[in-house]
């Protein structure tokens, strides 16, 4: 983590499934998504500060690989959430800092905080969603204990999973010690998380900066991640024109359901309880950029090697011009972040550009 009071924050949000199996729900998964995992990690290197992974989006299988990724590059990860299975308890007990029991632990939901050069530690789900306490004859979520503050380099972290954020106890608790709370999410309404983040910065008692709302999409998950923070007066009411919401810095509408990533620069100097009528230059709240994710083509592949490899602006901005039509048919973002290029520099038209390529 940087000694700056920029933090940089990558919040991803990733289509896939989920099944009920094992008396647990995992994401379900193949090498092709663990390839889209690891494409996304080798995209992000250098560039951001944490990276925050959806609920259920990280099976325990691929924790050792983030891990590796988050040691290199000294990278904080969320990796989502996972069940502990009983299978998997020996291997817990080499990679985390807490000491797995399978008679206490089997069927929690946890996320595991990959921090560089240590062993894991993780927050439990403690508040079940509704899908998650089954009853009857069928076996659901067991509930978590463990929730707390991590202090990593000059920042404290609030983590808190999906429905656990909806807890007015357990919400407070952390947000009255954490300046970044992160909510890794698999939910159908956002509505709800939307109102709630939004009040708490009218909270005296709260010094949170920001919080990151990161959710998943596809056919279950309805997508629009978000993330809200403290602004200006001035700022409040525009965001409350644009997005319904006076802090809401960006709300990713629920129709987008193309896969991409939040980079997110957050200016983390001033507390919730600060509402400035103006900001410097280098005071901005915070700044972002959406960057998709795009299904590997010959074609788009080709296009984004010629953009790259321009060496001067017009040629670069040529090269979008000429091929807008079929950017526009492979990707709503890529076609939005290329609409407006003149007076740009080549590194800031290459920035605009910024695309993750799958298989």
């Amino acid at each position: 983590m940087r000694g700056n009071s920029m933090l940089r924050v990558a919040s991803v949000q990733i289509r896939y499934e989920i099944e009920r199996t094992r008396n647990i729900w995992t994401p379900v998964w193949d090498d092709r998504y663990k390839e889209k995992i690891l494409a996304i990690l080798d995209f992000l290197k250098g560039k951001t500060d944490c990276i925050v992974f959806p609920e259920l989006s990280i099976p325990f299988e691929m924790l050792s690989d983030l891990k590796e990724f988050a040691d290199c590059e000294e990278t904080l990860i969320i990796a989502g959430s996972h069940y502990v299975e009983r299978g998997n308890i020996d291997r817990y007990n080499q990679l985390f800092s807490h000491k797995f029991d399978e008679n206490c632990d089997v069927r929690k939901s946890i996320c595991p905080i990959l921090a560089p050069n240590q062993r894991i530690p993780h927050i439990e789900k403690i508040n079940p969603a509704r899908d998650e306490d089954i009853g009857y004859d069928e076996i659901g979520l067991n509930r978590g204990e463990l929730h707390g503050i991590f202090i990593l380099g000059d920042y404290t972290l609030g983590i808190l999973i999906c429905s656990d954020f909806l807890n007015p106890e357990l919400r407070n608790r952390i947000l009255k010690k954490a300046n970044l709370v992160l909510v890794p999410q698999f939910n159908s309404n956002m509505k709800r998380f939307y109102d709630l983040a939004n009040s708490e910065f009218e909270n005296p008692n709260n010094i949170v900066r920001a919080i990151v709302l990161t959710n998943a999409t596809g056919k279950t998950a309805a997508g629009g991640s978000a993330v809200f923070r403290n602004v200006s007066k001035e700022d409040q009411k525009m965001l409350k024109e644009r997005f319904g919401y006076s802090y809401a810095a960006i709300i990713l509408p629920e129709k987008i359901k193309e896969e991409l990533i939040i980079s997110i620069n957050v200016n983390m100097d001033y507390s919730s309880e600060r509402t400035p009528s103006s900001w410097t230059p280098d005071q901005r709240p915070i700044d972002y950029q959406l960057i998709p994710i795009i299904q590997k083509s010959e074609a788009i592949v080709d296009i984004l090697n010629s953009i790259n490899e321009a060496n001067d602006v017009q040629s670069c901005i040529g090269t979008v011009n000429k091929n807008k039509e079929f950017i526009g048919k492979t990707s709503t973002i890529l076609s939005k972040n290329t609409q407006n290029l003149e007076n740009l520099t080549l590194e800031e038209v290459k920035e605009k550009c910024h695309t993750v390529v799958i298989q």
